[in-house]
């Protein structure tokens, strides 16, 4: 049986009004101007592995303000330095480490991930990545930004979620948005006819019929989908 969410008028009316509460916060203005306006996107490889990196750590971790994921991407720590980590010997151990040192979960993971994932970038990801994100940067649409989504799968820890997390820090999506239970959470609230459970989201069908629902939404709001989860996220801060 398929899933159905029936997207009425009334619907649209508690939305609008929920975003009104919220779009003159600073994280939604935030991402309107890198995101939407595209503003102070910068894909350098330095860049592009500090996101990775912070993809990965804030995987069921709080990574609000003062913790100690927050903390740690403030830090110098050589991890989500590129240049630095490249020349680290035994990258797996010397990263388990360091993240046990910052109190970081999941370390040994984490550790072993960002190793595969470096292998694949210095083994030719690198000129594929950086070509479609620097493609998304200049024109995105739907389609593009779902197929390198996608792409950014193969890379261990990056799912249906934290792949769009990816692309949204960079600032080269306006369509495409992490899905979890902040929004999931949002969407009881607004009692949709269709709410999944987290652990739903990992079937990519499910995901999408979720994202494509909320792309609607956001059309009928007359705001891009990575606004209205700005909005989102900053209800559930």
């Amino acid at each position: 049986m398929e899933p159905k969410w029936s997207i009425t008028d009334f619907d649209i009316e508690k939305w609008r009004k929920f975003v009104k509460t919220v779009k003159n916060t600073k994280k939604v203005k935030e991402r309107i101007e890198k995101n939407v306006k595209r503003k102070r996107i910068i894909l350098s490889k330095k860049k592009i592995w500090y996101v990775i990196v912070g993809c990965q750590i804030t995987t069921q971790q709080r990574s609000d303000e003062g913790s100690k994921v927050d903390l740690f991407l403030k830090s110098k720590s050589f991890v989500h330095n590129f240049d630095r980590y490249k020349k680290t010997k035994s990258k797996i151990t010397a990263v388990k480490n360091e993240l046990v040192t910052y109190g970081i979960g999941k370390n040994k993971q984490i550790s072993e991930y960002l190793k595969e994932i470096y292998d694949l970038l210095e083994g030719g990801d690198w000129v594929i990545l950086i070509e479609s994100l620097k493609s998304l940067k200049k024109n995105t649409t739907i389609r593009k930004e779902r197929e390198t989504a996608k792409y950014v799968t193969r890379y261990k820890g990056l799912g249906n979620k934290q792949s769009r997390n990816f692309l949204q820090w960079l600032g080269v999506s306006k369509f495409e948005i992490p899905i979890d239970s902040r929004v999931t959470n949002k969407m009881k609230k607004m009692v949709c006819e269709f709410v999944p459970s987290p652990s739903a989201l990992q079937d990519i069908s499910t995901y999408l019929f979720l994202e494509n629902s909320l792309q609607i939404i956001s059309k009928k709001l007359y705001i891009h989908p990575c606004v209205l989860d700005a909005c989102m996220f900053i209800e559930n801060d």
